[in-house]
């Protein structure tokens, strides 16, 4: 770490916007106008070849409950939109995110350590008043270690080594080590708080805050009322999800190169809702549509900021098991 920070330039520290802050308390507050849903029977059963953290028994929502499928590749495009670059045509977005989970491993003093391997790329079209896509890609390897203590408490750690680019070139200012830290506390099996933050070394949004509460009823609903992301999902019958979520997203850097830019980074406020359906065991499908607002394209180096008008999203992704 110390010999890869030596090459950049001392960031300004910087947290992240009340007024974005607020936008997504606000999201929160509509996704937790559903507090009687969290009554679901204890029995109910969870479908779709998930595993379970702790398999002898479940004592916090986070830390016990089931791993997502083992892998997924989802797909959105947000309609072109104008921009404050008034010699840009409109903008358009397209978002590719594929992820494998490739190893998982417990032992028996409630530890568990797991392995992604994702590729995440958000393509801008007529950036630079050009008529073509440019790419701000993210190739990482997500690991986080889980654990378990008593009286409920336990803590989540993870780092993501990978490259954050936009493809131009590949130097050692594409690398970075985002890393984080949450503590958690639950105060039965259903009900859970955490709070932490994440640390992005030389980025200009440097340090993130993470915290919320987790509510869950056997699996069948879930709210996670959060910074930076809030959301709410309902299984009412095998083979099907709904979701709801709302949130921010403005810390993700990527190089450019020999650009005088230097950086860009991409920064929304989205609310997006959908469902999963189940096609065989094992394996389903997932449809969103929503709404991307208060879009801006910034820079670390020289550059006026672009801010983008707002504009509904459509997705569709599947999710597995290889």
């Amino acid at each position: 770490m110390t010999s890869l920070e030596s090459l950049r330039p001392s960031p300004e520290i910087s947290f992240i916007p009340f007024r974005k802050a607020a936008l997504v308390m606000l999201s929160s507050v509509l996704l937790a106008q559903a507090p009687g849903l969290l009554a679901a029977d204890d029995e109910g059963d969870y479908d779709g070849g998930s595993l379970y953290r702790n398999l002898d028994e479940r004592e916090c929502p986070i830390l016990d409950t089931p791993f997502p499928l083992m892998s997924a590749l989802e797909l959105r495009y947000t309609l072109p939109a104008k921009s404050t670059a008034t010699a840009w045509d409109d903008i358009a977005t397209a978002e590719a995110d594929a992820w494998l989970r490739f190893l998982y491993l417990e032992n028996e003093l409630g530890g568990d350590l797991e392995m992604i391997v994702r590729w995440n790329s958000l393509i801008l079209q007529n950036f630079d008043g050009a008529d073509s896509w440019y790419p701000l890609a993210i190739a990482a390897i997500p690991v986080r270690w889980s654990q378990r203590f008593e009286a409920g408490w336990g803590m989540q750690l993870e780092i993501e080594p990978g490259l954050y680019s936009t493809l131009k070139s590949f130097e050692i200012k594409d690398f970075n080590i985002p890393a984080g830290l949450n503590l958690i506390h639950a105060f039965t099996p259903d009900v859970a708080l955490f709070a932490g933050l994440k640390v992005y070394p030389g980025f200009k949004t440097a340090v993130v805050p993470r915290g919320g509460i987790h509510m869950s009823g056997a699996d069948v609903v879930v709210a996670e009322i959060a910074y930076p992301e809030s959301r709410l999902e309902i299984k009412p019958f095998r083979g099907l999800r709904i979701h709801v979520s709302g949130g921010i997203m403005n810390w993700p850097e990527y190089n450019m190169g020999d650009d005088e830019r230097e950086r860009i980074m991409y920064d929304d406020f989205h609310v997006r809702g959908g469902f999963d359906v189940g096609i065989t065991e094992g394996v389903e499908i997932t449809f969103q549509g929503g709404y991307v607002f208060e879009r801006t394209l910034s820079f670390k180096g020289t550059g006026a900021d672009v801010d983008i008008e707002d504009a509904p999203v459509f997705g569709l992704g599947i999710r597995g098991r290889l």
